[in-house]
């Protein structure tokens, strides 16, 4: 799980002590991102909702961290029934200068881990502590895919993809024109949208691009497919779009490292059936389901206003799956995933 995310924005499923910091380092030659542990005689992580989380559902050895300490010490990570409850179990990592995995206790019996059960992650050391949390992924690999003439879809106010040596054209897709977008996303203007350049961007619709079919050698999106009912039906119409041997690329938010993380991966006999029912949009149900991972909102409400919600959900395993369908049944000729275990977001390639 991505407790760099958590630490830059606070979530109430972790608290962290008011010293430990986020930072990147390299590591065996990688760039990785990191948090730094003070020297403290409590816990310094505290990581909840453990019952809840679809990534510790299959009680994982460990949780994908590196821990290290220049002067040594020891990592207790300890299950506790809550905050301020028993320890149900428990393991004690040596530290030492190389990084070594944290692991994570489980009982014999997991019955014994109620609804308010908790890890607790404590450095008993003289020395600040290290935790390694994933591998910078590198977005220019993905973007180097990007060549000849493409689409960015839904790039706000930061568009990714530029004419360079490889795009000869690019144009920009957003769904509601400048205002509109500054009232529902930036009302206050303190995400500069009333300062941006808009005259670059073409108001429509993802389901339908204004463009020739044949015509693009790509299409790029990032955090824009978990906001789109029926997946596979936008695939199979942007691939309409596109020449032989044309891309989709996307960036997509791995449900496991955000708020989503509750949530399930969206699944093919899910998807397959938005495409056999002819939805291209989000409906009620999409939205109350939305709801039950954001406590307190009104579904109702996020429905009329048209808010953007995450429709679907994915991790990079089941995005991977649900692109080889892509390529199984539906007749596109290859696919790949840029992913790292904690990491954010992932990343797809799919050929046409």
């Amino acid at each position: 799980m991505n407790l760099v995310q958590n630490i830059l924005k606070p979530n109430k499923s972790v608290t962290a002590h008011p010293d430990v910091a986020a930072t990147k380092a390299l590591w065996n030659g990688v760039l990785w991102r990191s948090v730094t542990l003070p020297v403290s005689d409590t816990a310094q992580i505290r990581l909840r909702d453990v019952t809840k989380r679809f990534s510790l559902q299959d009680f994982p050895s460990d949780i994908g961290w590196y821990a290290s300490n220049p002067a040594g010490g020891t990592l207790y990570v300890r299950l506790r029934a809550s905050d301020a409850g028993a320890v149900i179990a428990e393991t004690a990592l040596e530290l030492n200068p190389e990084a070594r995995p944290v692991p994570l206790p489980w009982p014999a019996d997991p019955a014994e881990i109620g609804p308010a059960a908790c890890f607790e992650f404590h450095a008993a050391a003289e020395d600040i502590t290290t935790l390694q949390i994933h591998r910078v992924l590198d977005r220019n690999e993905l973007l180097s895919l990007a060549q000849g003439v493409g689409f960015e879809i839904g790039p706000g106010l930061r568009p990714q993809v530029f004419v360079n040596d490889r795009v000869t054209k690019i144009s920009y897709l957003e769904e509601m024109p400048a205002e509109m977008w500054q009232k529902l996303y930036d009302e206050t203007g303190q995400r500069g949208s009333k300062k941006a350049d808009w005259s670059n961007y073409i108001i429509g619709k993802a389901l339908d691009l204004p463009c020739e079919d044949s015509s693009l050698d790509f299409i790029f999106s990032s955090h824009v497919v978990e906001h789109l009912a029926n997946p596979f039906g936008h695939f199979l119409r942007w691939r309409e779009k596109m020449r032989p041997g044309g891309v989709i690329l996307g960036v997509v938010p791995d449900l496991m490292c955000t708020n989503d993380y509750t949530a399930h991966p969206s699944t093919i006999e899910e998807l397959e059936a938005e495409r056999a029912a002819d939805i291209w949009a989000p409906t009620m149900a999409h939205f109350e389901r939305f709801v039950t991972l954001r406590p307190g909102q009104s579904a109702q409400k996020l429905f009329d206003e048209k808010f953007s919600i995450h429709v679907h959900f994915y991790t990079a395993h089941s995005m991977a799956g649900l692109l080889d369908h892509m390529v199984r049944a539906h007749g596109f000729s290859r696919f790949r995933i840029f992913s790292s275990r904690n990491h954010k977001d992932f990343y797809f390639a799919l050929w046409t």
